[in-house]
């Protein structure tokens, strides 16, 4: 009796640890969104919302590769056709969550937010869904 609970336990854990890791690869991507965010509005006075479509594209880049690696090590194919059609679907449905994400930026902009705090706002409403989208439609067991 007792192993039966220490095994929902440890598989309870193991998703959680997944989810863990799924956070800490999404907060290093939201860094660099962030910090592109930051450099092109300050710098070189881009238009914001231009300027966090742009940073959204490498943070997503970077989450992809960290991902494969990292979050779901235990996932990985080396087949190139199957890392292409994982990209292609992890664009696809990341297209649709940056939609909402987008959403949730331009509506605490809106309500004037300074617009760093209305990325991290956008990026936090989004972190949930975005890991059972990877985890049951990109990263899927075999």
């Amino acid at each position: 009796m007792k192993k039966f609970f220490l095994d929902i336990w440890a598989a309870g854990w193991a998703k959680f640890g997944r989810f863990i890791k799924f956070c800490l690869v999404g907060a290093s991507g939201s860094l660099i969104s962030l910090i592109l965010l930051y450099i092109f509005v300050e710098s070189f006075e881009v238009n914001k919302y231009a300027a966090w479509l742009f940073g959204l594209f490498f943070g997503l880049a970077s989450n992809f590769l960290l991902n494969s690696l990292f979050t779901w090590s235990d996932r990985q194919t080396h087949s190139r056709s199957e890392i292409t059609k994982r990209m292609l679907k992890y664009y696809a449905f990341y297209a649709l969550a940056g939609g909402v994400n987008y959403f949730f930026y331009f509506l605490f902009n809106s309500l004037n937010f300074y617009y760093l705090l209305s990325a991290f706002f956008a990026v936090a409403i989004g972190a949930t869904i975005n890991f059972f989208i990877a985890n049951f439609f990109i990263w899927k067991n075999p």
